[in-house]
């Protein structure tokens, strides 16, 4: 938005992403294509909700690569690299954990987990939280000493990734320590 009002070339000095608004109500979904490492594996994966919405903005860009598109063969979700930053375009929300995982993965973001649980990390604490009970292996940015915050138990010293057990829908807080070893 500029000056009060949807602005097409704004939305392209943001993104770098030549983009157009449909001003026609629509279903904010879109498909996965595949092609590119972000949507390998997730081809036909819909994105989006089942909402009519307008105007709908969708990538026009011949430089972006499509990573998915509306029912009628639009540009719905992109990606244009550039030499040292890439930019993602999605016309629609709620994209799912495996997405993001991709995205991120693309960026160098570190993963700790490649499961649906979630993660919350900062300097120092990782915490964990489980739907489904089981074994999950961490993995870790750095060789770490790993102590369970609750507890006060050692977890592990000097690893990159370690295993712990959940209970169905429990939450483990730990605190990571760079390796002294």
């Amino acid at each position: 938005i500029a000056d009060g009002r949807f602005d097409e070339a704004a939305m392209e000095r943001l993104t770098s992403i030549r983009m157009r608004l449909s001003p026609t109500p629509e279903k904010l979904r879109v498909t996965l294509a595949g092609g590119d490492p972000i949507t390998d594996g997730l081809m036909g994966t819909t994105l989006g909700a089942d909402l009519d919405s307008a105007p709908v903005a969708f990538a026009d860009d011949p430089d972006a690569t499509v990573l998915g598109t509306f029912a009628d063969g639009r540009a719905g979700l992109v990606v244009k690299r550039h030499a040292d930053w890439t930019a993602v375009f999605c016309s629609v929300p709620l994209m799912p954990a495996a997405f993001m995982r991709r995205l991120g993965e693309a960026a160098g973001v570190h993963s700790y987990l490649n499961t649906e649980d979630v993660v919350w990390a900062a300097r120092g604490i990782l915490s964990v939280s489980v739907k489904d009970a089981g074994d999950r292996t961490i993995r870790l940015p750095q060789a770490s000493d790993v102590r369970d915050l609750f507890s006060g138990e050692t977890v592990a010293t000097g690893v990159t990734q370690f295993t712990a057990s959940f209970a169905e829908r429990q939450s483990r807080c730990f605190g990571i320590a760079p390796s002294r070893r």
